[in-house]
């Protein structure tokens, strides 16, 4: 039989079905697979749960980063605010967190406060913020307006009490938007900064140099976040930060010991008191980088960088 003729009688013949007492035989013969466990769990509901954990993390991730900077401060005695610094889509965080953020301390004049408030693009290196009047009225309330930089916009005022909420916009590019939620109480309030082991908070902060006071809290009562400021008198700006990476080219280390911070500058040295502990945990390293500028003219704390 040739081999042509051999695949011809093949594709002739039909194989027979396999018999039922064939497949229960081979079955029998093969042992069952024991189910692997760990602590009395399946592999499969571990991983589940871990995929799980991971996406709840990377979503709590996402949005604290939508808070760049949280402060609280008061008007008078009886109107207290508090302002919370948004970006949005929180991926937006990563492209503004290093921008430079500029406040200018607010003047009070004839029962009227007023400041600018902006951050510097760090592609464009243009100014996106606004200026801001609060003036007291006659029936206790406050007339807050607000006039964006480089915007021929007219200015926008609302007039606000205690209960009130509003937002203010520093940037908006299609689905991006900057901008401060303001938040007005009757009583004095906490920041709304999530706590991270690299949050600053200076609560009813006082500056020292050589023991001497050159930055009270001016407005400002409480201020939170990554990186924190402080505007001083006739000397420059101040940019401190629990992690080097935030202030590049840190000049000094200083020491945090519950509600102070020492550090040593230029041959001076530089102490800074607070009403509430500065850091998550006492006794840790905070970085510190310094620009001199003699024609600062206020004190002032702020979040964020300023140089």
């Amino acid at each position: 039989m040739t081999d042509q003729q051999l695949d011809e009688l093949l594709d002739a013949w039909t194989a027979p079905d396999v018999p039922p007492s064939l497949r229960r035989r081979v079955a029998e013969a093969i042992p069952a697979k024991a189910r692997r466990r760990f602590l009395g769990v399946r592999p499969r509901w571990i991983l589940a749960f871990g995929l799980a954990a991971c996406a709840l993390g990377l979503g709590e991730s996402l949005v604290t980063n939508a808070t760049m900077g949280s402060d609280t401060g008061s008007w008078d005695s009886r109107t207290y605010w508090r302002r919370t610094r948004i970006v949005y889509p929180a991926i937006s965080w990563l492209h503004w967190r290093n921008a430079k953020v500029v406040n200018t301390g607010a003047t009070m004049r004839d029962g009227s406060f007023s400041g600018s408030k902006w951050l510097i693009d760090p592609s464009t290196a243009d100014r996106r913020g606004y200026r801001w009047t609060a003036k007291l009225r006659p029936d206790g309330r406050y007339e807050f307006t607000t006039t964006r930089l480089e915007s021929a916009d007219p200015p926008s005022a609302r007039i606000v009490k205690a209960g009130d909420a509003f937002d203010v916009d520093l940037y908006v590019n299609g689905r991006e938007r900057i901008y401060d939620h303001y938040e007005i109480f009757a009583a004095p309030v906490e920041v709304v900064m999530p706590q991270t082991p690299a949050t600053l908070t200076f609560a009813s902060p006082r500056l020292y140099v050589n023991d001497g006071l050159v930055a009270g809290r001016g407005a400002v009562l409480k201020v939170a976040g990554e990186v924190l400021s402080a505007s001083v008198p006739k000397r420059g700006y101040l940019e401190m930060a629990l992690k080097s990476s935030l202030v590049p080219g840190f000049q000094a280390t200083g020491k945090v010991h519950g509600n102070i911070l020492q550090f040593d500058l230029e041959g001076e040295h530089w102490r800074l008191e607070c009403s509430a502990p500065i850091a998550p945990q006492s006794d840790v390293d905070v970085y510190v980088l310094f620009k001199r500028n003699p024609s600062v003219k206020r004190g002032e704390f702020a979040g964020g960088r300023v140089f």
